[in-house]
């Protein structure tokens, strides 16, 4: 090149972000579910309408028009998500997705988790939203990861375990299960307020089937939707829900991880915890095999540092006043750990949760401007809930953080 000529400048350098050979965006979880709950319930109405107007009865047409209504705008929705090729960037807090005819802004603020199946990257959000973005290379599909805080050193990655019904399907039968007892148990409390105020139980008798049909479907829905079975991969280990059990795998207990048939199997040694995929499709199933071989790689890596500075977080038995000024100061003024000693331990996995608790505790006291970021991002990355809210209560004022650490010890 002679002297003076510009170089030229790369695609990369020319339009920041990522260029994508495919971009889905799909709606959130609740539009979804009505959307699907609309089509099943106008379908009741369009099958007798139809078959009622192919016997002569036109009068019934206007009866099938609610069915296709809801189709239409069901693929109008599921089209304006197809972004088709394009680029995405990062717009201070924002994702832009920007395809050939259509744009989508995507606040960062609302990401619950992301994944990388090769060079396809998925992207969570808390509405129940998700967006599907195929790259050209792993090491994009994972720089956009890295660059939108939804890495396996960031954030935890939740999907659902699905079984052999949804959750639509789900809520259903919660709510036909719990309807009985409910109705029995609220006429039964209507009854006694009822006999102690003179009331005609005649009166309360709409009032306990109303209350019980309300209160049934709530219950169904938090049921399906809040407690459904679901496996949460962090840094630390996997969380696994089935609707009121949890459970917390370690890293160190799983000796394997093998994908069999319609299932994700954790080798434990001893037994085999098996997560149900029936209803994932392909990518999805990579993209857990392929959190949970970074997670561990990560908490291998950790274990085999082994760093030697743990005793210096250790309580002993102090106050949270006494402790903090123990990690900060050995007498004369010396300071015993520093910012990176800290976030070194903090961020260890391997090591005990109270080591990691007097971490948050002195990285707050060193670093007053990015202290408590650093260690909420830490308990972002914990699958283990309790990990999660000892490393939050170290941000609270001292009695709040004596309380929590009295927790820790049950």
């Amino acid at each position: 090149m002679k002297s003076g000529e510009e170089r030229p400048r790369s695609d990369a350098e020319v339009e920041p972000g990522w260029r994508c050979v495919n971009m889905t965006v799909t709606p959130s979880g609740p539009v979804m579910t009505l959307l699907q709950a609309g089509l099943v319930a106008t379908g009741f109405v369009f099958i007798p309408a139809v078959a009622g107007v192919v016997s002569g009865g036109f009068h019934l047409l206007p009866w099938c028009l609610p069915f296709a209504v809801m189709v239409l705008v069901y693929r109008q929705l599921l089209a304006r998500g197809q972004l088709g090729s394009g680029r995405a960037r990062l717009d201070g807090g924002t994702l832009v997705l920007e395809g050939r005819r259509r744009r989508r802004r995507l606040k960062l603020d609302d990401l619950r988790g992301g994944s990388r199946a090769g060079p396809s990257t998925t992207l969570q959000f808390r509405s129940g939203a998700q967006a599907s973005l195929s790259l050209h290379s792993e090491h994009e599909a994972e720089a956009l990861l890295d660059q939108t805080g939804t890495s396996v050193g960031q954030r935890t990655l939740s999907l659902q375990l699905r079984g052999t019904i949804g959750p639509f399907v789900a809520g259903l039968l919660f709510f036909f299960a719990l309807y009985t007892p409910v109705w029995l148990g609220l006429a039964a409390v209507l009854s006694v307020i009822a006999g102690l105020q003179g009331w005609a139980l005649s009166s309360v008798q709409p009032a306990a089937v109303l209350l019980s049909l309300v209160t049934s479907a709530a219950l169904g829905w938090w049921l399906a939707r809040v407690r459904a079975p679901k496996v949460t991969i962090g840094q630390d280990g996997v969380v696994i829900e089935r609707w009121l059990r949890r459970r917390f795998v370690p890293h160190s207990a799983i000796r394997s991880v093998t994908r069999s048939g319609m299932s994700v199997d954790l080798a434990l040694g001893d037994e085999t915890v098996s997560l149900a995929t029936i209803g994932w499709s392909e990518e999805q199933e990579l993209a857990a095999l392929r959190r949970l071989h970074d997670a561990r790689a990560l908490f291998d890596q950790a274990r085999e540092a082994g760093p030697e500075r743990d005793a210096l977080f250790a309580r002993r038995g102090q106050n949270v006043a006494e402790w903090r000024e123990q990690l900060l100061d050995a007498g004369f003024r010396r300071r015993v750990v520093t910012d990176a000693d800290a976030e070194s331990v903090l961020n260890d996995a391997t090591q005990p949760l109270e080591h990691r608790a007097g971490a948050a505790l002195a990285l707050r006291a060193l670093d007053p401007a990015q202290g408590e970021r650093r260690v909420r991002v830490a308990a972002e990355v914990a699958a283990d809930p309790r990990a999660r809210e000892v490393l939050l209560g170290m941000l609270e004022a001292d009695a709040e953080v004596e309380a929590t650490l009295r927790r820790l010890k049950r």
